[in-house]
């Protein structure tokens, strides 16, 4: 797309102003493949609990107090007495039948994994008693009222082990039975879901996988969703011993319980979740840190290779960055096949043994983050076949052909730039041997001094990371920020992680004022070649870690503040170069304004108008796009009337009281509708109401998309 802007006074203007704007005869700048994209970082439990589509909390029993999030204090250190937030109980008809009450316990001394060695010990009577083990999810497991939850079936698998004889008890037989019931535990809610009940053959034999669907009772759910369950359920599990005589006592031991949605995305991912990330068309996502990856220390860090492999295997980790344990279920492997099934370009954040205490790990051990950081790259892209351990891992999990992972950043936001300056060499080298083609970013200007930073002193950056957190006025005013960035002196850039802030959270003005900042960017796309808001997701079934987060859900749904617009809007008509625009006789009052015109080719060649009143007043604006078409260096071969088909533009506008904003409870509050433009041959007028953004979409005829002398030589 073809981008041009203009600045204003940053007053705020108290009544209606007018401006007159035209694209300039000079050459343009061009911008990258995939400027606009997302990043996922596990803050604000924003993949367990989240987009991870298990609807389990702690099924694998490791987790020992640590889930934090408001399940508990978010304490480091493992309680082994807390399993939490399953409960056990027998059921009225054991306890009438004289059975003694269940005994549920950690026991660390056997499990299907030796990695993730808690399991549950469950001690019953003999003779047929029976417990009921029950999981409330993560604060609920969701239940549709329009149609079943949220597919026809769930898939449920645990492990089993039984003992064979305790206390003389001949325990021949665990029979399950599993439902899926309405409300939280112990509330005695309707059956919505069950699997006929199966029975364990693990008796002294050992661990056993069992699996079964259970099938979702349309009506009973709808039920469960009108009344009082605030349309929740859990799971529960009734386990009773066959064999013996009433008096002995049977060991069940299970592990890796787990309960996944029957549409999850690739069995991997919530489904709404989803979709919200996929209606954003990001070119590339970046994972998964920010500070996740660094830690507090090297045992709280991200390793990537503590997260392939089974699921069941996979240690988790305390996430002391953001204070809750994480399964690390959504590992290196998962987050590549997110980027592949959202059709973006993956970006890995390397860690360089930087902490956040501020401390990097020792010198001596940089020589293994450096292996770790080509056995991602052997993971990601190594052949299936041939002896490639690391490819032939990642076929065992599922993906034969390689992910194209080419984009890296080595460490995040680096505050020691005489260490920065003595790692980032080596991974950078080392990375490049093994994938020549690769890209690569460093940490950059994101509030600390950069002096010293290799990028100034001759070591190649393709990119350095800048961050922006800003109240609303100053983000706005970042629009001007990269206007004189010398690239002839610096690198460019990555904006990797960017948003307003303020008292008030997701507003309204919050988003207006990223616009104006993206519309700064997009200009300057020669400079800034790739940016994604952050952070991206965050529960609110739970406290959460940040304040502006772009998409807000809880177990039932979810709701995206204004700014996610803006990011839709932004990326629906990606930028491929901009323009330079001058101001021509206006009665322009004091203001912050913004107008981008770009050259979208993401959907069919058209002219994109962007809009940004940043002001508290409306203001009209015409813009004259004809130097895109070629109509200011002299006349094309094809008329400008032949090429614009003005009679099918749209115009799509963000705006409202700037305070406003959408919440879980009320999702809708700000929300985009159509506006009124008036446009002719290569002219078109807007009036734009109080804070607010638009994007007017002029689209070119196929004539006109094809014609080499209408459009930009090297653009199309």
């Amino acid at each position: 797309a073809l981008l041009l802007a203009l600045w204003a006074s940053a007053a705020a203007c108290a009544h209606g102003a007018a401006a007159s704007y035209r694209v300039t005869d000079r050459p343009p700048r061009l911008a990258g493949r995939a400027p606009w994209g997302i990043f996922f970082e596990e803050i604000g439990r924003a993949g367990d609990g989240g987009l991870y589509a298990e609807a389990l909390a702690n099924g694998d029993y490791e987790s020992q107090g640590r889930l934090g999030g408001g399940l508990d204090a978010g304490r480091d250190v493992p309680d082994a007495s807390d399993f939490a937030p399953w409960t056990v109980a027998p059921p009225a008809a054991a306890i009438r039948s004289g059975c003694a009450a269940p005994r549920a316990t950690l026991d660390g001394s056997s499990a299907p994994f030796s990695s993730n060695p808690a399991a549950l010990r469950l001690d019953l009577s003999a003779g047929g008693c029976s417990a009921s083990l029950r999981n409330p999810g993560w604060h609920g497991i969701k239940v549709d009222a329009k149609e079943p939850y949220p597919g026809p079936w769930f898939a449920l698998s645990m492990y089993l082990a039984v003992d064979e004889r305790m206390s003389d008890a001949d325990c021949d037989d665990v029979f399950v039975q599993a439902q899926l019931l309405c409300g939280a535990p112990g509330s005695g809610g309707e059956v919505l879901a069950h699997n006929a009940r199966f029975a364990s053959e693990a008796s002294g034999q050992g661990w056993e996988r069992v699996a079964a669907n259970m099938t979702v009772d349309s009506a009973a759910s709808q039920r469960c969703a009108a009344g009082a369950s605030a349309a929740t359920a859990h799971l529960q599990l009734t386990l009773e011993a066959r064999g013996g005589g009433r008096g002995g006592s049977c060991v069940v031991r299970l592990d890796h319980v787990s309960l996944t949605p029957g549409d999850a995305v690739r069995g991997l991912f919530r489904r709404d979740l989803f979709d919200a990330l996929a209606a954003l068309k990001p070119g590339f996502l970046r994972f998964p840190g920010g500070n996740y990856i660094e830690g507090t220390d090297e045992a709280t860090r991200w390793n990537w290779k503590t997260t392939v492999g089974r699921r069941e295997a996979r240690p988790g980790h305390y996430n002391s960055a953001w204070g809750y344990w994480v399964t690390d279920s959504l590992g290196l492997y998962e987050l590549l096949e997110l980027a592949d099934a959202l059709g973006a370009a993956p970006l890995f954040a390397v860690s360089t043994g930087y902490t956040l205490k501020g401390k990097y790990m020792p010198e001596n051990e940089t020589a293994t983050l450096v292996q770790d950081a080509v056995d991602a790259v052997r993971f990601a892209n190594g052949n299936a076949t041939g002896g490639d351990a690391y490819g032939e891992l990642r076929a065992t999990m599922g993906r034969a052909e390689p992910f194209n992972l080419m984009h890296f950043e080595i460490g995040n936001e680096e505050k020691n730039m005489t260490i920065y300056a003595q790692r980032y060499p080596l991974f950078a080298a080392a990375i490049r041997a093994v994938e020549p083609g690769a890209t690569l970013v460093a940490s950059g200007r994101w509030g600390w001094p950069v002096k010293g930073n290799p990028c100034l002193e001759g070591a190649r950056c393709d990119l350095w990371d800048d961050h922006f957190y800003r109240g609303s006025d100053d983000m706005a005013a970042l629009s001007t920020h990269y206007d004189a960035y010398d690239t002839s002196a610096m690198p460019a850039v990555f904006v990797g992680e960017y948003g307003a802030m303020g008292s008030q959270i997701g507003t309204l003005q919050h988003a207006v004022a990223e616009a104006a900042f993206m519309v700064g960017m997009e200009r300057n796309c020669h400079a800034v070649q790739m940016a994604s808001f952050a952070p991206l997701l965050a529960n609110h079934d739970v406290s959460t870690n940040w304040g502006d987060n772009l998409v807000a859900f809880d177990h039932t749904h979810w709701a995206a503040i204004p700014s996610y617009a803006v990011q839709r809007m932004f990326s629906a008509s990606a930028a491929a170069a901009s323009f330079e625009v001058a101001r021509t006789g206006d009665t322009v009052s004091p203001g912050l304004y913004e107008v981008g015109v770009a050259l979208s080719l993401r959907q069919g060649a058209a002219v994109v108008i962007r809009l940004v009143n940043y002001a508290n007043a409306s203001v009209s604006a015409t813009v004259d796009f004809s130097a895109v078409l070629g109509g200011a260096r002299g006349a094309p071969r094809r008329s400008l009337a032949e090429a614009v088909a003005a009679a099918n533009t749209t115009a799509e506008l963000l705006t409202g009281a700037p305070d406003a904003t959408n919440t879980l409870d009320d999702p809708h509050a700000v929300k985009t509708r159509a506006m009124e433009v008036q446009c002719a041959a290569a002219s078109c007028a807007a009036t734009l109401p109080p804070w607010s953004f638009a994007t007017v979409t002029v689209p070119l005829t196929e004539a006109g998309a094809s014609s080499g002398s209408v459009l930009i030589p090297g653009v199309v």
